[in-house]
């Protein structure tokens, strides 16, 4: 959980959480 939380990989996590929070919605 922790891992996933790098700055790096923010921006594109945080689409893919979005788009699955749509998704799933």
């Amino acid at each position: 959980e922790d891992g996933f939380d790098f700055p790096e990989y923010d921006g594109e996590d945080r689409v893919i959480f979005i788009s699955l929070k749509n998704y799933k919605a």
